[in-house]
């Protein structure tokens, strides 16, 4: 639980006021993560039970020919507001499944990876053209000008603005 809300904060403290529709990706792992504990650990499940979830196998990463599928349609779409529920689907699993499966095979969350990308799709706008900061932000996926900002500062230690005039 306290890796959920840690999540939440940073999410929060970096995005604040700024986003008016939060991260529909963010929104669902998070809310997977925090019904899974509530079952787990708050319903009328015995312990026995519990201790078994607890050392269950680990999850199987995705195939590669489901995770290629998957990262390809995270490239093709990075600038909109990709659900979990549209990966999910793309592999025929359920969400929670996705999850773990997408984790085991690439050793981030779904949104991690689609942050990841992001940012490495603004640093090449950044470095190869006169865009405005905003508009590179907006094709990159991000919401707002200063949350892109804001992520960036925390991945590169330095504001979009900084960076591209030191690349240059």
């Amino acid at each position: 639980m306290q890796s959920y809300f840690m999540l939440l904060q940073s999410e929060f403290e970096t995005f604040g006021g700024d986003r008016k529709h939060p991260d529909a990706l963010l929104l669902t792992q998070s809310m997977e993560l925090l019904i899974r504990h509530l079952v787990c650990w708050h319903s009328n499940a015995s312990y026995n039970s519990r201790r078994r979830m607890k050392t269950l196998v680990a999850p199987r990463p995705l195939a590669p020919r489901h995770l290629n599928r998957v990262l390809a349609y995270i490239e093709g779409n990075i600038g909109r507001d990709i659900a979990l529920c549209d990966l999910a689907k793309l592999v025929g699993i359920s969400k929670h499944h996705f999850i773990r499966s997408f984790r085991a095979a690439t050793q981030r969350t779904p949104y991690a990876y689609l942050v990841d990308r992001r940012l490495a799709r603004a640093v090449d706008a950044l470095k190869h053209n006169a865009l405005p900061i905003d508009q590179i932000a907006r094709e990159a996926g991000f919401k707002s000008a200063p949350g892109f900002s804001n992520v960036f500062k925390k991945h590169y230690g330095m504001s979009p603005s900084k960076f591209r005039a030191q690349s240059r």
